[in-house]
């Protein structure tokens, strides 16, 4: 089997649509599964799409998104995974583009091209990124990658344990951290999935929600933390920024803000290890203007 398709779902009106999207990827049938993860916590309402050989459905009952797309993982037998939401679909041709680009660079993890459209289908903006290799500087400094425009190789997803639950919201930027200390990252231009954006429940995409902002960055910091303090981060995050001066000011940065929210949990030792691996990673980029714009949080395009 050579790519797994999984859907969680709480049964949103637009499953349909993405149970569909996958269902008419222009892959071999007996090469492509999908596998739909109800977690609505009753029954999905009959549709066609069910009578498909190529689905599978679980259920998982009100587990929420981060135990439902493991159990959609442990369950499938694809070399690759392509986790969508429920609320987004897929591009024609997009697993093949992806799973393309998989084999010929090997990498654990593939990004492609993404629309983003609000709750009446009007483009707000595209995603893209141009990112490849080791990419763990990236997550140190907030950049996610959306779910539903990537593929994952099911071996390393295991390897890393999945997603995880404990860590709140970016659940995505937490599994990448992972896949990038065990793993290069590809990307290929093409638009491979839409994605919707709301101001309401009903969409997966959107985390600007109503009394989620300090929570947001509560979650984020804790993702930062996580990420320093796990063993030969700061060798892999110094491995990815050779010629990448504006991200290694970000990059800087972060490490002094840890620095400092240590100092006010009077973890004194681990504060003088962040700034003494702050200091370290600077020296490189201090005579590179772009270094010093990401430092202090301004845009450079290098």
């Amino acid at each position: 089997m050579l790519c797994s398709t999984i859907i969680p779902t709480i049964g949103r009106d637009t499953l349909s649509r993405a149970v569909e999207s996958a269902l008419s990827q222009d892959l071999d049938p007996t090469e492509h599964e999908i596998i739909v993860v109800n977690d609505s916590g009753a029954p999905l309402a009959a549709s066609a799409w069910m009578n498909s050989t190529q689905i599978r459905v679980m259920d998982t009952n009100r587990s929420r998104v981060c135990f439902a797309s493991n159990a959609g993982a442990a369950a499938a037998r694809g070399k690759y995974l392509k986790f969508l939401h429920d609320d987004d679909y897929l591009l024609d041709g997009a697993l093949r583009s992806l799973i393309s680009e998989a084999e010929s660079s090997g990498s654990c993890w593939i990004v492609g091209a993404m629309r983003v459209v609000d709750s009446q289908g009007k483009l707000l903006h595209v995603e893209t990124s141009q990112d490849e290799g080791n990419l763990a500087a990236l997550f140190v400094v907030g950049e996610i990658f959306h779910v539903s425009r990537s593929l994952i190789r099911r071996q390393d997803f295991l390897k890393v344990g999945g997603f995880d639950a404990s860590v709140g919201m970016f659940e995505d930027r937490e599994l990448e951290w992972r896949m990038a200390m065990v793993g290069e990252f590809g990307s290929t231009e093409t638009m491979v999935a839409c994605a919707r954006v709301s101001c309401t429940q009903d969409s997966a995409y959107d985390a600007q929600k109503d009394g989620t902002r300090i929570q947001m960055i509560r979650d984020s910091r804790r993702i930062r933390e996580r990420i320093l303090n796990a063993e030969g981060a700061n060798r892999r995050i110094r491995d990815s920024l050779h010629g990448k001066h504006h991200l290694r000011g970000r990059v800087c940065r972060a490490y002094m803000l840890s620095a400092a929210l240590r100092f006010c949990d009077a973890a004194v030792l681990v504060a003088l290890s962040r700034v003494v691996a702050a200091l370290r990673l600077a020296a490189p980029g201090l005579v590179h203007r772009a270094f010093w714009a990401g430092l202090f949080g301004r845009r450079h395009f290098e």
